[in-house]
């Protein structure tokens, strides 16, 4: 039994804090409409995949998931001539073939699962086709996306090649396609998932050379997934000629020379009829062709005397499809051109073409926006256009020529490997925010509405944000430039200040023109206080913090002093220090409540809401907060971001309180709200969302949704933040917690220490959150059966716990129970007792009806039990049982609960010990995972009864 911590993403500053914090996993044995933060969030179908290429590169391990397909035609072997077992795999029927073999569905026993097995024809020669299937599995290994079909396993038993798939019932898009007329909406949607699975097949450097809609398989989730990568090309397929595959990777080995011609012809790009190299651009050529062919109910003409030579493309509707909007006439016609370069430089680029993305209509709006000021600067004169024109001279100096030098030798100074990419990235950032500095400063210059004031208000305190964060970028050292990018990331945005009404929301600025360059020139320094604190210089950070309170003080303007007091806030919350954060956030929030600073008072609240509700478990407290801040968001227009981290607190403290669903439907809130973005900080939040919403579906013994989602989320991470981010520790112990679920434990305690050795470096090693990794890899080594180790890191991660949290945290009633487990597995049961007992109270007098009471309280029906205390034994277990009865608990833990009971009163009642037991084993195996031990102790109990 026993629980481990996952780490639940915390996000609460003005600008972004990227901090996370833990949240509970057992080991063995609302947000959404602007109304009602509980009912905007919409529920919906999760699409899941398996282990992401990127988090399988921060273990260097690959792992899948699978597929199978219905309504295949193709010949195939008569099933009286199928193996009865492939390797591990028990054949249960054939549901699909091809030109290299049959697909087979087929029981894993080991993993209790089924299967999709593709299996190549005996004594086939066809392409190399023994290898290009192993490719195949290597190719879905590595990019691993949802709209891409992954796998499983690969290997060969009798001479004969298989790949094991995850069985996804289906069918194939043309098969979809063919059940009846479909809209051209509901075709290009089908097709835009598809063609997001090409991207980021392109992405990972892997060409598939045979689209089609036979080659995109449609769950019965409603989602496309690519598949048959076998005639995928890897960099190494540009080569002429082959090398042994022994000495290179099967994806960096030509498995046909160049000029010879694979690929279904109808779909094919004309390069590849004329026997060239084919390229990403091929892949987008066939797509096109396919997605034409959907539309129109025709392909596009060629000339039969040249079929590299297109004629024509439809241009007007069909009888088959109607209303094709014109762009997507346009995006067509360039996929489909004949020369490569003048197609789509990739098929993200024809996706945003085809579908016209939320970025693209505000870079649209933006250009429009311009032009309107444009014009107004050339109608006002000669008087106007002269001070407006250099009005975004402040954002160049800020970022210019020096600046980019200055922090380019500080980072490179740091020495660590990764500060040249780091760089790269940060500057790509900067520059982008320079740019839409430079258009809302002379925006805002043309302004001349009531709150043109505000608007430029709005635009220097995005200067002095980005002058901040500058200045501290130009004095890293190798331990802070690991928060670099996050520091760039935070950034607020200036196209905010261009919406009157948001821009209305910034903080007051005093009437008086002293008092007034008082106030300013202090608010440039808080934004120091913001860019320390997101580079984790926490100790430079709260000693400005408290200097610059004191100065807003002696000012006594209130909007500021609520603004110091709330940075003060932040960094102690940052520090672990929640007693006197819950204090400072509270008293910012109702002083700027009392004098109309709603973006203040939201920062505050929203932090408030995790802090009190979360890391100090008080969850009705919490529950009032995000009331409050709710109502305050009625009275400002927020960001995106804004609406994300409240959400994304909400969330974490509805998984503190068990309501799964509530918090479920709140993350995926989040996940819609993001879905498109492509704004860095907002990227930040919905990987964040992906991560806690992995977390719900682990608390319901979802672990293949649990996984998925994490591993999502550490996909748009790596993108942003690279592996080695600290930012990732935090998604690498959820990563290993979902390893753990899997009895992967080998794989979980790597991922653990990586996380240990990312937080020590980071926030040292005495913050909670380092403490959360060594709480995991207690039970990690405990499964391991390492039980010194496993009882010196939980007795670790106590002794921190009690200095850090206090005597009376859930945190610390988790390590307790895991500490007791291992007492007592060495023989050690009254001291097991004793702290069992201790985590019980705490759960007592926190919540005695939280579905975690549940988790001590079945430890110490079980120590009670290992004593011989047979009758105190029976009572505690039955009250857990019963009680999981009433509500929601871990199936893992009930279980437990009831073979314990068993054990208790066999003596009294034969038969109702043998339906407690058997009750349990059932429960174990519909889990799956880690329970290998737990079910053959029970079995064997069974049998000698």
């Amino acid at each position: 039994m026993g629980t481990l911590l996952r780490h639940v993403s915390m996000h609460r500053s003005r600008a972004v804090d990227r901090r996370k914090g833990g949240a509970m996993r057992p080991f063995g044995g609302g947000v959404g409409s602007r109304d009602d933060p509980h009912e905007c969030a919409r529920a919906r179908a999760c699409r899941t995949r398996p282990l992401s290429s990127s988090s399988a590169r921060l273990l260097d391990e690959d792992t899948g998931s699978l597929t199978a397909t219905e309504g295949d035609d193709h010949h195939s072997p008569r099933a009286g001539e199928l193996p009865a077992r492939v390797g591990r795999y028990v054949v249960l029927e054939r549901i699909g073939a091809g030109g290299m073999g049959v697909v087979l569905s087929a029981y894993d026993g080991e993993l209790d699962r089924v299967v999709a097995l593709k299996l190549l024809h005996p004594g086939s020669r066809s392409l190399n086709a023994g290898p290009r299937l192993a490719r195949e599995a290597q190719a879905l290994a590595r990019l691993s996306h949802p709209y891409v079909v992954p796998i499983f396993d690969v290997g060969s038993d009798d001479g004969r090649t298989f790949i094991a798939m995850q069985l996804v019932p289906g069918r194939t898009l043309g098969a979809w396609l063919r059940e009846r007329r479909r809209s051209a909406a509901e075709v290009l949607a089908m097709f835009v998932q598809a063609g997001r699975g090409l991207a980021a097949a392109h992405r990972a450097g892997i060409v598939h050379r045979d689209f089609k809609p036979e080659n995109v398989l449609i769950g019965e989730d409603g989602v496309a997934r690519v598949v048959d990568f076998g005639l995928a090309l890897g960099r190494g397929d540009l080569e002429s000629m082959p090398q042994p595959v022994a000495e290179r990777s099967l994806l960096e080995t030509p498995l046909t020379a160049t000029g010879l011609l694979v690929g279904t012809r109808a779909y094919v790009a004309p390069e590849q009829l004329r026997r060239l190299p084919a390229d990403a651009r091929s892949d987008q050529y066939g797509y096109c062709v396919a997605l034409h062919e959907a539309l129109f109910g025709t392909r596009p003409r060629f000339d039969d005397r040249d079929p590299s030579r297109r004629l024509s493309v439809a241009r007007t509707g069909s009888p088959v499809r109607d209303r094709v909007p014109g762009r997507v006439r346009r995006a067509l016609a360039r996929g489909l051109a004949i020369d490569p370069a003048a197609r789509f430089a990739d098929m993200d680029a024809l996706i945003q073409a085809l579908v016209g993305t939320a970025a693209r209509r505000r870079v649209l709006a933006a250009v429009a926006l311009a032009s309107v000021a444009m014009v107004a600067m050339q109608r006002a004169g000669a008087a106007t256009d002269e001070p407006c024109a250099r009005a975004g001279d402040r954002v160049r100096a800020i970022w210019d020529d020096d600046a980019r030098d200055r922090v380019e030798r500080a980072m490179h100074a740091t020495g660590v490997g990764y500060a040249a990419q780091s760089f790269e990235l940060v500057a790509r950032e900067l520059d982008a925010h320079r740019a839409a500095g430079v258009a809302a400063a002379r925006q805002t210059c043309l302004a001349t509405d009531a709150q043109a004031d505000a608007m430029q208000a709005c635009v220097a305190q995005r200067e002095a944000a980005l002058a901040a964060v500058v200045s501290v970028l130009g004095d890293l050292d190798a331990r802070s430039i690991e928060r670099a990018r996050s520091v760039a990331f935070g950034l607020p945005r200036f196209d905010d200040c261009l919406d009157a009404e948001r821009a209305a929301g910034e903080p007051a600025m005093p009437a008086d023109p002293t008092l007034r360059e008082q106030v300013d020139a202090l608010r440039h320094e808080l934004a120091t206080v913001d860019a320390l604190r997101d580079a984790r210089r926490f100790d430079d950070g709260l000693a400005l913090a408290g200097d610059l309170q004191a100065r807003a003080r002696a000012t006594g303007f209130a909007p500021l002093i609520a603004e110091a007091t709330l940075a003060q806030g932040s960094v102690l919350e940052m520090l672990g220090e929640h007693a006197a954060a819950e204090q400072a956030l509270g008293d910012a929030a109702w002083l700027a409540i009392a004098h109309g600073e709603d973006r203040t008072a939201l920062a505050a609240m929203t932090r408030l809401v995790g802090l009190v509700g979360y890391h100090l478990a008080r969850v009705d407290d919490a529950e009032a907060w995000s009331r409050h801040a709710w109502a305050t968001t009625q009275r400002v227009s927020p960001t995106a971001r804004e609406l994300a981290l409240l959400h994304n607190n909400l969330g974490a403290v509805q998984f503190r309180a068990g309501a799964y669903a509530d918090a479920e439907r709140t993350y995926l809130g989040v996940v819609d709200m993001l879905a498109d973005t492509r704004d860095s900080g907002e990227r930040q939040e919905l990987a964040s969302a992906y991560n806690n919403l992995g977390n719900v579906y682990a608390r319901q013994n979802r672990l293949l949704e649990s996984e998925t989602a994490i591993a999502r989320g550490v996909d748009v991470l790596v993108e942003l933040l690279g592996a080695g981010h600290p930012t990732v520790a935090a998604v690498l112990i959820n990563l290993g917690s979902a390893a753990y679920d899997q009895g992967r434990y080998a794989v979980a305690e790597t991922y653990l220490l990586r996380a240990s050795e990312l937080l020590r470096d980071s926030v040292g090693e005495r913050h909670p959150s380092y403490a959360t990794a060594l709480t995991n890899l207690g039970p990690v080594r405990f499964r391991l059966g390492r039980l010194a180790e496993a009882e010196a890191a939980l007795e670790a991660s106590i002794e921190l716990k009690r200095a850090r949290l206090g005597a009376r945290h859930p945190d610390l009633a988790l390590s307790l129970n895991n500490l007791g487990e291992v007492y007592r597995d060495h023989g050690r049961v009254d001291e097991a007792l004793t702290v069992h007992r201790e985590a019980l109270a705490i759960w007592r007098d926190l919540d005695p009806e939280h579905p975690y009471a549940s988790y001590p309280r079945t430890n110490v029906g079980l120590d009670l039990l290992a004593q011989g205390h047979v009758g105190e034994a029976a009572a505690a277990l039955e009250e857990v049982v019963a009680g999981c009865e009433r509500r929601s608990c871990d199936a893992t833990i009930v279980a437990a609960a009831r073979f314990g009971l068993a054990q208790a009163v066999v003596a009294d009642d034969r038969p109702r010990a043998l339906a407690l037991a058997r009750e349990a084993a059932a429960s174990y195996r519909s889990i799956g995972g880690r329970y290998d031990h737990e079910l053959a102790r029970i079995d064997a109990w069974l049998a000698a009864r």
